[in-house]
C-alpha cells in the first residue's frame, strides 16, 4: 500500500509541475459587480492537485522532531504577521483568501525543501518542467500567430483579442496593434516566467543528464520553447534569461573548458532560434523596444508604486494582506476600473500590506536561504542555474507583482524557494 502511494505522489508532483501554468479555476466570490481579479476569490484546479500532494506527505510521513532552521522560523513569523495584519482591513473576506494562497504557497516550500527529492528523481521533474514547457510555448506561438486564442478555455486560457481591453497589446513599427503569447496563464510575464524555468531544467538535464536525454529531442524542445519564449515580448523577463545565460557560459568556459562541444551545439540553437525570430518579427521587435518616457506601463508602474509607499502605514502592520487594491479603490476612486490593480513591485506591495515589520521579515528570510545555499555545497552548473533561476525572481519582483498575487506566480515563488533552501537546508 505504501508503495502505491508513493507512485500516487510521484505522478501527481510531475503532473503538478507541468500544470502551474494553468488557469482552469471556479469562481468562487466578488466583492463588486465587474470582475477584478484582485477583489475576488477561486478555487484553482492547482489547488486541488496540490492539496492531494500534501495530504499523501502527511499521510506517509515518520521520524522525529526536528528543530527548524533559522529560515524557517522567520518565515513561520512572516506569516503570523500576515495574519495579524488583518486587524482592520477593509475587505476582510479577500484578505483571508490571500493569506490562504500565501499558506498554500509556504506549504509548497516545505514540500519542496523536505520531500520533493524523496519522491521523484531531479531529472523526472526536470523533465515534467519541459513537457510543461513545450505545451504552453506551442500554446503562445499559435496564439500568437493567429492573434486570438484558440478555446482552450477548460485548460483556463484566457478568451484574447488584440481589440479587447485589458488584453496585453503593443504597437510595431508600422503601428499595428500585436497581441502577445498567454498560453494558458492570465498575462504573457507569467507564461514568459514559466518558460524561464523551464529553459534553465533544460540546460540542467542538457549539462547533467545528457546521456539519459536523446539530443535531438532535447533540441527540439529547447526551440519551441525559446521560440514561445521570445513571443511573449516580456521585456523584464527576456533580460533576466539573457543575464543568466551569460552568466552561465562564463561558468562553463571556466570550469568545463574541455567539454565545448556540447556548449557550441546549444548556442547554435540558440542563435538560429533567435536569428529566425528576429527575422520574421524584426518589426514587431523594433516597436515593443521602443520605450518612451509618458509609456502607459512605466507611468502606471510608477503610480501603482508611489501608492504604496505612501499607504500611510508606515509603523502599522500594514493595509492587511490582499486589501491594497481595496484600499486603492476607495482613497482613489476616479480610475478607470481596469487600473485597479496591485503595486508592481512585490516589495513595495509587501511593505505596504504588511507594514515594516512584514517587508523586514521577508527581505531577512530572503537573505537566509540564498546564504545557505551558497554556503552549503559548492558550485556547480546545476546549482548556478538553480540560483540564476531564483535571483531572476527576485529581480522580475521589482517590476512586476504576480509572485504575491497570482496562482501561478505563487506557486512558481514558493516552489523554486522550496527547492534553493533545499540545498542550503542543512543550516
Amino acid at each position: 500500500m505504501k508503495q502505491w502511494f508513493q507512485k500516487i505522489e510521484r505522478f501527481l508532483l510531475l503532473f503538478f509541475l507541468a500544470a502551474i501554468p494553468f488557469q482552469a479555476r471556479i469562481i468562487l466570490y466578488s466583492s463588486s459587480w465587474y470582475f477584478n481579479e484582485y477583489i475576488s476569490f477561486a478555487l484553482y484546479g492547482t489547488d486541488l492537485l496540490l492539496a492531494v500532494i500534501l495530504i499523501l506527505w502527511l499521510w506517509q510521513k515518520k521520524g522525529s522532531f526536528v528543530w527548524p532552521a533559522w529560515s524557517s522560523v522567520v518565515l513561520t513569523l512572516f506569516v503570523l504577521v500576515a495574519g495579524l495584519s488583518l486587524i482592520g482591513a477593509l475587505e476582510p473576506k479577500i484578505g483571508w483568501y490571500r493569506f490562504g494562497k500565501l499558506a498554500e504557497g509556504v506549504l509548497l516550500y516545505f514540500y519542496m525543501r523536505h520531500r520533493s527529492s524523496e519522491v521523484a528523481s531531479p531529472a523526472a521533474m526536470l523533465m515534467a518542467i519541459g513537457l510543461g514547457g513545450v505545451f504552453q510555448a506551442g500554446l503562445g506561438i499559435v496564439q500568437f500567430i493567429r492573434q486570438a486564442d484558440i478555446n482552450l478555455q477548460y485548460l483556463g486560457e484566457s478568451v484574447l483579442r488584440p481589440n479587447m481591453r485589458g488584453v496585453a497589446v503593443f504597437y510595431n513599427e508600422a503601428g499595428e496593434k500585436v497581441m502577445r503569447a498567454y498560453g494558458t496563464t492570465p498575462h504573457p510575464n507569467i507564461l514568459a516566467t514559466y518558460l524561464l524555468f523551464c529553459l534553465g531544467s533544460l540546460y540542467i538535464l542538457y549539462v547533467r543528464y545528457g546521456k539519459r536525454v536523446r539530443e535531438r529531442m532535447w533540441h527540439i524542445a529547447y526551440a519551441i520553447i525559446l521560440f514561445g519564449f521570445f513571443a511573449t515580448f516580456s521585456r523584464t523577463v527576456i533580460l533576466a534569461w539573457v543575464l543568466l545565460v551569460s552568466a552561465g557560459i562564463i561558468f562553463w568556459l571556466w570550469r568545463y573548458r574541455g567539454d565545448l562541444k556540447k556548449l557550441w551545439r546549444m548556442a547554435l540553437t540558440t542563435v538560429a532560434i533567435g536569428g529566425l525570430f528576429a527575422v520574421l518579427f524584426w518589426g514587431d521587435i523594433v516597436g515593443r523596444l521602443t520605450i518612451a518616457p509618458t509609456d502607459e506601463t512605466i507611468v502606471l508602474r510608477q503610480y501603482y508604486n508611489l501608492q504604496a509607499l505612501h499607504s500611510h502605514q508606515k509603523i502599522s502592520l500594514g493595509l492587511g494582506i490582499g486589501n491594497f487594491v481595496p484600499w486603492l479603490m476607495k482613497y482613489q476612486s476616479g480610475l478607470p476600473r481596469e487600473l485597479y490593480q496591485p503595486a508592481h513591485n512585490i516589495y513595495l506591495l509587501i511593505y505596504a500590506e504588511l507594514g515594516i515589520l512584514g517587508i523586514i521579515l521577508f527581505i531577512s528570510w530572503l537573505a537566509l536561504i540564498v546564504i545557505n545555499f551558497f554556503r552549503a555545497a559548492k558550485l556547480d552548473l546545476e546549482r548556478l542555474i538553480i540560483a540564476g533561476m531564483f535571483t531572476s525572481l527576485i529581480f522580475i519582483g521589482v517590476f512586476d507583482h504576480f509572485f504575491w498575487t497570482l496562482q501561478q506566480g505563487i506557486l512558481m515563488w514558493w516552489g523554486i524557494a522550496g527547492l534553493v533552501a533545499h540545498y542550503g537546508k542543512s543550516r
